[in-house]
């Protein structure tokens, strides 16, 4: 009897293995096949952006473009050993570092001590480095000397999603490359392609949620997508997807932004009061408030500009009707009310407190202490 092969999740199954196959990221891919093809590839690179954008898929396809038997090469075979040893993160010269575990000086000195040597199994050797911010700032004084005169045959990527928390030192050091969110419809075309592939039904409309909810993460849009065919049986509409992430999120902020516009303070509970008992986590709900009302801001402010909301046509017609029921100044001090409210939860133990008192402030412009509440 065959031995059945273990299930990987859509995220892993459908990693982009080529520099093609990258969304979302064309000047990335542009600038370093370029750079391969001309010879002038960086010894260090910085590779910034949101979670789930392509940074560590695009370190492996780079580790490739300079290992693959028929480099390098800008466009690797995927087919030699050395691509697929890559691939199954068995290739000997092409270590993956977690930061966030591994960031320790020791760490650090380990692999400056280990960097000069000759490669084992391919051209060159490859350090990825994860979450590279995670790692102390000893590790960085330790790795300071590599970067600055780094060996031959050696590259190192750094991938993070907080640069700003990276050290100068090594920023000038390296080549930077930050990484775009993938827009909703570039998101919403990938679950829809790979849904006709695994053989589940999805609907467009589904597909758009899914897209607007993993906020152009393709990682988080396809784990989104394996949790919802399994619900759904392989059959995914926008029934199966509400009842995995709870209500709508956009009849969910419409529905708070009426009551607000009307002045109806306990309709503003009663959603709140909704979205408590679905257990839903309301600093995600205070955020998403502040993209609705974002959106309400700039379709009041700049009329004729959709392309500056994140929404379908559909919405972005109650939007514009939305909009009318408030003045820029409401939503301006409305908008101020919800980032106060943001920064208070994080150390409040209260959450539902901090966003229902913003919410019935932005009600009722009377109980808000601040002078430009009345004047608004």
């Amino acid at each position: 009897m065959a031995e059945e092969k273990p299930y990987l999740s859509l995220y892993r199954k459908y990693r982009p293995q080529g520099p093609l196959e990258v969304l979302g990221q064309e000047h990335v891919i542009r600038a370093l096949m370029g750079s391969v093809k001309e010879g002038r590839l960086a010894h260090a690179f910085l590779f910034c952006g949101p979670r789930g954008t392509g940074k560590t898929s695009t370190a492996r396809i780079l580790a490739k473009m300079v290992n693959c038997e028929q480099g390098p090469t800008p466009e690797p075979c995927g087919t030699c050993e050395q691509c697929l040893s890559i691939r199954e993160g068995q290739h000997l010269d092409v270590v993956e570092i977690d930061a966030a575990s591994h960031g320790g000086v020791d760490d650090a000195r380990d692999l400056r001590e280990k960097a000069p040597t000759a490669p084992v199994q391919g051209r060159e050797k490859v350090y990825i480095i994860d979450e590279a911010q995670r790692l102390s700032r000893e590790a960085f004084d330790a790795l300071l000397k590599v970067f600055e005169e780094p060996p031959v045959g050696v590259r190192f990527v750094l991938a993070t999603t907080e640069p700003h928390k990276m050290p100068a030192t090594i920023i000038g050091r390296c080549q930077r490359f930050d990484f775009r969110r993938g827009s909703t419809e570039v998101v919403a075309e990938h679950l829809l392609r790979i849904a006709k592939a695994e053989g589940i039904k999805l609907t467009p409309g589904a597909a758009q949620t899914m897209a607007r909810q993993s906020e152009g993460s393709f990682r988080d849009s396809l784990s989104l997508l394996d949790q919802a065919s399994v619900l759904g049986a392989g059959d995914v509409d926008e029934a199966v997807v509400a009842s995995l992430i709870g209500s709508g999120r956009s009849d969910v902020q419409f529905a708070l932004a009426d009551a607000v516009s009307v002045g109806d303070a306990r309709g503003v509970f009663q959603v709140v009061s909704g979205l408590v008992q679905e257990g839903q986590d309301l600093r995600h709900v205070t955020s998403e408030a502040l993209t609705h009302f974002r959106n309400l801001f700039l379709a009041k402010t700049a009329p004729g500009q959709p392309d500056l909301i994140d929404a379908t046509e559909g919405e972005i017609e109650r939007l514009n009707a939305q909009a009318a029921k408030l003045s820029e100044a409401e939503l301006a001090r409305i908008i101020s009310l919800l980032l106060a409210a943001q920064a208070d939860m994080r150390w409040t133990t209260s959450p539902r407190l901090s966003l229902e008192l913003a919410l019935v402030r932005a009600t009722m412009p009377e109980t808000d202490a601040a002078p430009h509440a009345l004047v608004s």
